[in-house]
């Protein structure tokens, strides 16, 4: 596939013109609009987020108007409609409209981060995964800093992309250097930013010297260019002005002189960045780190360096493997009396170097072999060092033996060619998550098990009312299995009401308040009940 060779470029322009087409939304058409075509694009690298719709269609297409959200676009060209979309509302849902005539003949609901999940789910688009999962990292830590639907983040169920270690080097900007050689002017340098919308723009801040007009102030500034080009000039309240400039994400680092021949200064958005980064600020830190990965995927693609990735997008992959079963008696993630409870069957993973068993743990499965389906909860670990299990690997599944007849199977059959997939747990849906606290709980040493949660675990926090979240310890037994208990990193909560925040696979978020600790030692496993709240499908 041909790469992207300028950050201008579309994802999906002529050079890949191929991505387009995986990507065409005529399948969610009208029953009766088979001749109206409708494909979505996207921008990527450059100074915007958006988003293109083309349409094709019988008839002259000057005739054909694409709404989005009720608000009609534009055509850039015939046919050819563009929309911005903010970092934040990566995962916001648009529905968007084909009209003719006055009569709407297509519609479709999309987002940038479906959009970039049908990337992500296609082998023959590697060369842009590495890219897309960078730009749902940039959403999600967008909306984080933002507080934008923070339950729903785009970067959700992202892995290999993570940016906790990017580290920006830049020299501080000298103010005081800058200052001197505006001694004369009618303003002085206040600082710069970076907005993070659905543009990167880069703004320098003057405030107007004492008895300056701001309309001297302006005339002054209108004499500059910034990084070659007129900047835009606006009013920033009474005693201040900004002066900005749109940058593409893959030109963080390069620099922008202002200057009107007689004063020069060189900036760059790589020091603002760099500050952002080493300041106090998480959210700040986190999504200026996100801002740069992103622009550093754009480089690579240009340049061809971009790892190759067939890793899909974890909600939507099919797992493939060897099926077994077994004879269960006890299972490893202590969920025996649940499984009895609710009437399941168990499935075991394996522990090898994906460690499915503990990613998975307490979720639910759909194993398929030939036209039959089971649902079975991981409740059990298939080790692969025991040599019972010799050759067995990620992807494999033991279900106990009772499942056997859901699949049109004998117990003793074995070594068959299953798929399988992660599925919401069945008893979510009319249940809220609920607790186990392990004998011997209490308020001074706490073990916590989590139960009935859409999604496997992937993360349990708890604060005892001052906002600040400490995550869990995962207990583990003496051959280092993790047996699905958690435990505070002090070993006690030092509270009988506390708060949970629990993180599945996907990156979704539910607050569970109030949970009350046994206040002295429990004598054996006890239910704890929460407030009532579940994770999201």
């Amino acid at each position: 596939m041909q790469k992207l060779n300028t950050i201008s470029k579309r994802m999906t322009a002529a050079a890949v013109a191929g991505m387009t087409a995986a990507l065409c939304l005529s399948a969610q058409a009208l029953a009766d609009s088979n001749d109206v075509s409708l494909n979505m694009s996207m921008y990527a690298g450059g100074s915007r987020i958006g988003m293109e719709f083309t349409v094709s269609g019988a008839g002259n297409i000057g005739d054909y108007a694409v709404y989005l959200d009720d608000t009609e676009l534009e055509p850039t060209s015939a046919g050819t409609f563009v929309a911005d979309e903010n970092a934040m509302n990566m995962t916001k849902v648009h529905t968007v409209s084909v009209v003719k005539d006055g009569t709407e003949v297509k519609n479709a609901e999309i987002s940038v981060r479906s959009y970039l999940q049908e990337i992500l789910n296609t082998d023959s688009y590697s060369d842009y995964h590495a890219l897309a999962k960078a730009i749902l990292m940039y959403g999600g830590a967008a909306q984080e800093y933002f507080n934008a639907d923070t339950d729903h983040l785009a970067s959700a169920g992202i892995t290999g992309a993570d940016y906790a270690d990017v580290s920006v080097n830049a020299t501080a900007f000298d103010k005081e250097a800058f200052n001197a050689m505006l001694a004369d002017a009618p303003v002085s340098y206040y600082g710069m930013n970076l907005s993070l919308l659905s543009e990167t723009t880069f703004r320098l801040f003057f405030r107007l010297n004492t008895d300056t007009e701001m309309a001297d102030a302006i005339d002054y500034l209108d004499d500059f260019t910034f990084g070659n080009s007129s900047p835009t000039i606006k009013e920033n309240g009474s005693n201040y002005v900004e002066v900005y400039t749109q940058v593409p994400a893959s030109k963080l680092s390069d620099t922008y002189t202002f200057t009107n021949q007689s004063v020069s200064a060189d900036f760059s958005p790589e020091q603002y960045i760099a500050a952002a980064i080493a300041s106090d600020q998480t959210a700040l830190s986190n999504v200026c780190k996100a801002l740069y990965a992103y622009g550093e995927a754009v480089n690579a693609v240009e340049t061809g360096t971009q790892p190759v990735s067939n890793e899909k997008w974890e909600s939507d992959t099919v797992h493939s493997g060897r099926l077994t079963f077994y004879d269960y008696e006890k299972g490893c993630a202590n969920l025996d009396d649940y499984i009895a409870d609710n009437e399941l069957y168990i499935a075991a993973l394996t522990n090898d170097d994906a460690n499915e068993y503990e990613k998975y743990i307490g979720g639910c499965i759909e194993v398929t072999y030939r036209d039959k389906s089971v649902y079975a909860i991981v409740g059990d670990i298939m080790p692969v060092n025991n040599p019972q299990n010799q050759g067995r690997q990620a992807g494999d599944v033991d279900l106990n033996r009772a499942a056997s007849s859901a699949l049109g199977l004998q117990p003793n059959d074995g070594d068959l060619d299953i798929t399988w997939r992660i599925v919401p747990l069945p008893t979510a849906d009319d249940q809220p998550i609920s607790y186990i606290a392990k004998e011997g709980t209490s308020i001074y040493w706490g073990c916590i098990q989590v139960r009935n949660t859409t999604y496997p675990v992937a993360k349990l926090e708890f604060t005892t009312g001052d906002g600040n979240y400490t995550e869990l310890d995962k207990k583990r037994d003496g051959d280092g299995y993790f047996i699905n208990y958690y435990v505070p990193p002090t070993e006690a909560f030092g509270a009988e009401q506390v708060t949970f925040r629990i993180t599945d696979i996907y990156g979704q978020t539910v607050i569970d308040e109030n949970v009350q600790i046994p206040a002295s030692r429990v004598s054996s496993d006890t239910p704890i009940s929460g407030s009532g709240v579940q994770l999201p499908k």
